[in-house]
């Protein structure tokens, strides 16, 4: 953690990540017991993390650990890299990735048709350019938005960056999209890509055989 960040601004990213991994708005003790049961903390620990109770108690490392790993990291020093490594968003970029979220929870949960309509995809295409202007970026989506297979299988699938594939990270991502994809398409491309990058890389495939 550098001089320039404090833990507070390291755990707002936190507590943004973890509502959006739940989906659902934290703004009852029945919405708090139900991230209990997801997250395996205590209702009185989440609260207290959210700022709900006990503002001038900090939470235990363990228990931000757990929280890390439900959005996807390993724990909290990796949580912590990964923030300080998002810092070189600008703003603008970060602001702007963020307000997607509207427009990728209606088409993930009314499963809108982007083959057949001209408009979204236009909307998905322009999102693309800045989600894919820089790798920090294309990270910075990929946090947020991992756990929404609607847009996710679309910059992955149908829209991807080539010039990604060889990268250890990106090939980390299409592996996780590949087992947690159901669409056999979007599988299928994955697969295919993966291959690509894994020769693109010098890597022996017969492993991944």
């Amino acid at each position: 953690m550098t001089k320039n960040t404090t833990k507070s601004e390291i755990k707002e990213q936190l507590q943004i990540l973890v509502k959006q991994r739940f989906g659902r708005p934290l703004n009852s003790v029945k919405s708090f017991e139900e991230l209990s049961e997801n997250i395996h903390l205590g209702v009185q620990t989440l609260r207290r993390f959210f700022g709900k109770i006990d503002q001038d108690k900090e939470i235990s490392i363990s228990s931000l650990n757990m929280l890390c790993k439900y959005v996807g990291f390993s724990d909290w020093q990796d949580f912590s890299s990964d923030f300080e490594n998002q810092k070189s968003l600008s703003e603008k970029d970060r602001y702007y990735i963020e307000n997607m979220s509207v427009f990728f929870e209606n088409g993930d949960r009314y499963n809108l048709d982007y083959y057949q309509n001209t408009m979204i995809v236009d909307t998905l295409n322009d999102f693309g350019k800045v989600i894919y202007k820089k790798i920090e970026n294309f990270q910075f989506f990929q946090k947020l938005y991992y756990g929404n297979d609607w847009c996710s299988d679309y910059y992955l699938a149908w829209l991807p960056n080539y010039n990604y594939f060889a990268q250890n990270w990106f090939k980390e991502i299409l592996t996780v999209r590949i087992n947690h994809t159901k669409n056999i398409l979007v599988k299928l491309a994955l697969n295919n890509f993966l291959f690509f990058g894994f020769f693109l890389s010098n890597k022996d495939c017969e492993s991944f055989l």
